[in-house]
């Protein structure tokens, strides 16, 4: 059968996989994507990422959190946000490109390898891999319920599993949909 090599290699996945209960998970993703910056960005580096517009400019400086005007995805910057102002008394002078976009920027085959921050990326991408903003602020607008994004998305898994109890597979229909953008 044509899928049969990828169900395969998703049956393979899934018998290896191993539980992770903090962030050590990803490490190694983190260690990976940094190593091309182990000695620096440069100036000429980051004017010329800026300049490509592969994501939004970002810069802490004297720990106040300043973004160039146009974002593609404002809900996004916004969630972005919210966790910089968080950490900003803690933060460093910096600068850096976020990707807000829902599919990474910088293919394995650019050189030089240039830092975009994405939150997602497969192994084509050379993109840094940071936690999503997801949904705690900005992100997806659920009209009505949740017209800024769905919140603190620790007390949304909460709910998703109340519902589940209230909402077992027997009591559903047998029905699919798909409405996105």
């Amino acid at each position: 059968p044509r899928w049969f090599p990828y169900l395969h290699r998703i049956q393979k996945r899934v018998e290896s996989h191993a539980p992770c209960h903090n962030d050590t998970c990803y490490e190694w993703v983190t260690q990976q994507d940094l190593a091309p910056f182990r000695s620096g960005i440069s100036r000429d580096v980051m004017k010329n990422l800026i300049s490509r517009k592969l994501g939004t400019h970002y810069q802490i400086i004297n720990h106040r959190l300043y973004r160039e005007e146009e974002c593609m995805f404002p809900a996004r910057c916004s969630g972005v946000e919210h966790f910089f102002l968080e950490l900003l008394p803690d933060l460093p002078d910096m600068e850096m490109v976020i990707n807000v976009r829902d599919y990474p920027q910088v293919p394995h085959w650019m050189k030089p390898v240039i830092p975009v921050f994405s939150f997602s990326k497969t192994s084509d991408y050379r993109d840094i891999m940071y936690p999503a903003w997801t949904f705690w602020e900005g992100g997806p607008a659920v009209w009505p319920i949740y017209p800024t994004g769905l919140g603190r998305w620790d007390l949304m898994r909460e709910d998703l599993k109340q519902s589940a109890r209230r909402w077992p597979w027997e009591k559903k229909m047998s029905k699919g949909y798909f409405r996105g953008s």
